[in-house]
């Protein structure tokens, strides 16, 4: 990246046609593309100025993937320029220049709204609704606890496909089994919150289920390890889960018993787990 200065304004008068007339030689710099790395590896990005000629607005923005930025004219000369004379190492340097004709940057493109089609519009409408969505959403997912819960169904349809040793397909990062039930619980509301939104979803009265902890044992085994029904029911989700609550997901275990009966059994294709 040498240095190497180029103009904002340019003048092609010497090297055009004699009979070209003054607006046909004078050209305006409107956007320089940038390379920032090295022979082995960088990446692209772009200043546009805005504003045309106007030697009071001296803003430009800066476009550098989906970031867009605005940019003091003097930051984007020096950043475009390459290594400054003193001889620090520069990583960047301009790699093109887009040039406009002068008469075309005072006369301007004006709006272009009305020539685009509607269908487009309401494309780019409803992507910016989705994206400030995805971007609340986002804001907020520190908030919450995402629970995967295995069920008896769960662990019958593991036992039958597979003869490990294990209690159950567990989920791989960054996937959703169809086979786990599968929630996002608020960290601070409380166990009762919990069991009346597993409730909602499996249809199982609260009073016929137990929920449990999973842990992983030495043998890299799963088993249910501990009940929640030890905590009271008013405890926090987050206070209960707390070794969980810094883990992209936390694994539970719902134990159903049979209607109408005071004994703790977890019926899991008839087998008690140990």
């Amino acid at each position: 990246h040498d240095r190497f200065e180029f103009p904002k304004q340019l003048n092609l008068a010497a090297y055009m046609d004699s009979t070209a007339s003054p607006d046909s030689t004078q050209y305006h710099l409107h956007s320089i593309l940038v390379h920032s790395g090295d022979v082995h590896g960088g990446h692209y990005y772009v200043y546009i100025r805005p504003h045309g000629q106007d030697p009071a607005n001296t803003l430009w923005f800066k476009y550098d993937d989906d970031l867009i930025s605005a940019v003091d004219e003097g930051d984007v000369m020096e950043s475009s320029f390459g290594s400054p004379l003193a001889g620090v190492t520069s990583f960047s340097s301009a790699y093109m220049l887009v040039r406009t004709l002068c008469v075309y940057v005072q006369t301007g493109v004006g709006t272009v709204e009305h020539t685009i089609p509607a269908a487009l519009a309401a494309r780019f409408q409803a992507e910016e609704v989705a994206a400030r969505k995805r971007k609340r959403l986002a804001q907020r997912e520190h908030l919450f606890l995402s629970v995967r819960i295995a069920t008896d169904d769960a662990v019958g349809r593991f036992r039958r496909i597979t003869r490990t040793l294990d209690f159950v397909a567990l989920p791989k990062p960054n996937k959703v089994p169809t086979h786990l039930l599968s929630c996002k619980v608020l960290k601070t509301n409380t166990l009762r919150h919990l069991y009346g939104q597993v409730a909602m979803e499996t249809g199982v009265p609260i009073n016929e289920m137990r929920l449990w902890k999973l842990a992983t044992r030495e043998n890299q085994t799963t088993r249910p390890d501990e009940p929640l029904d030890k905590h009271p029911l008013e405890a926090t989700c987050a206070a209960v889960l707390e070794d969980d609550v810094h883990t992209k997901q936390v694994l539970l275990f719902l134990e159903i018993f049979p209607p109408h009966t005071s004994e703790y059994v977890i019926y899991s294709c008839g087998c008690l787990w140990m």
